[in-house]
């Protein structure tokens, strides 16, 4: 599936981020930075020499420290998961978009907050 294709099946609004990384459990593999997100999901990229597919079914953590952020163990589902060369980028990447799964209260209020404050930014 293309990211564009992937973007229009979006529900909510996502946000783009600069400063928000991402861990896959359990290993923490791939470490990768989130480039938009919203109540949903996100998408984020990592590095192509990260040779082992994603799962489907993933948990993952987000984090920040421009933001004091910090959510561990979201519940995800893979929607896409596709090899992305910029253009004038010598360097190939991987684009992964995830929609969330339930939540837990304490992780909705963290994602909540951090949106909000992200709102009141733009």
């Amino acid at each position: 599936m293309s990211v564009e294709a992937a973007t229009n099946r979006r529900a909510s609004e996502r946000h783009q981020v600069d400063d928000v990384f991402i861990a896959v459990r359990p290993l923490f593999e791939p470490l990768g930075w989130v480039k938009d997100i919203s109540k949903d999901g996100l998408a984020f990229e990592y590095g192509h020499f990260y040779q082992r597919p994603i799962r489907n079914s993933i948990e993952v953590d987000l984090f920040s420290s421009v933001h004091d952020l910090h959510i561990p163990r979201i519940p995800c589902r893979v929607i896409y998961d596709i090899s992305r060369l910029e253009p004038f980028a010598t360097i190939r990447t991987r684009r992964c978009g995830i929609q969330f799964g339930e939540l837990s209260e304490p992780q909705a209020a963290k994602l909540e907050i951090f949106l909000e404050e992200r709102l009141s930014k733009n």
